[in-house]
Formats: C-alpha cells, sequence, structure tokens
C-alpha cells in the first residue's frame, strides 16, 4: 500500500471527516497520482470515515470531506469513481450535497456504454 494511503487512513475518520482539513497539500497531490487498486482503497478509507454522515450537512467550508470532493476525487479514475458514485447513490447524497460537481470529471473518463449508464 503505498504511503499516500497509509497516510490518509490514519488522518481520515469520522472525528476530522467534517472538521478543518487535516489533508496536507503534498498528501492531496500524491493522493491524485494514485494507481487505480489504490484509488479504491482511498474510496473505501473515505466511505468509513462518511457512515455517521447525513445528506443535506455538507459544510463545504475547506474541511477534509470537502478536499476530498473537490480536490482528490476528480483526479480519479472512472472505477473509483463509480465506486463512490454507487455508495452515495444509494444514500441521495450526489444532489443534496453537490456531490453531482464529480459526474462530469467521472463521465468524460469513462470508456464504455455500461459504465456512462451505470453512472447516470
Amino acid at each position: 500500500m503505498p504511503s499516500a494511503v497509509a497516510d490518509l487512513q490514519k488522518l481520515l475518520t469520522e472525528k476530522t471527516f467534517f472538521a478543518e482539513s487535516v489533508l496536507p497539500e503534498r498528501l492531496v497531490k500524491q493522493l491524485g497520482d494514485l494507481r487505480p487498486a489504490d484509488q479504491q482503497r482511498v474510496v473505501a478509507i473515505f466511505i468509513a470515515a462518511a457512515k455517521r454522515y447525513d445528506d443535506g450537512h455538507r459544510p463545504q467550508d475547506g474541511t477534509t470531506m470537502d478536499v476530498m470532493l473537490d480536490e482528490v476525487f476528480p483526479t480519479f479514475g472512472s472505477s473509483a469513481l463509480l465506486a463512490l458514485f454507487d455508495h452515495f447513490r444509494k444514500l441521495a447524497y450526489l444532489t443534496s450535497d453537490e456531490m453531482d460537481a464529480l459526474v462530469a470529471p467521472a463521465f468524460a473518463k469513462l470508456d464504455t456504454k455500461a459504465d456512462r449508464d451505470r453512472l447516470v
């Protein structure tokens, strides 16, 4: 596991999810350069940290959640983004917390019609 994923696992918790971002800039850049399998691990870490999150309460003021959604996830490949969308779609978070801004970058990266259909 790359050190960026291990560092994220230590930093991104339920307690830091809504706190002012605890992610150093260097880590944000490293997360954007991960291989697809490691991106999947990052999505799983994010989902675990968000387990007590409920829609409609995104603070949007520089929290760890905001940095992940606005800076890290747009750099990810389609398989990781689809996993993220699959989870949050079940919970109706995509539109209620402006996570739908990730749809365009994800859609641009999709290679197959099946994946595009899965996204929308």
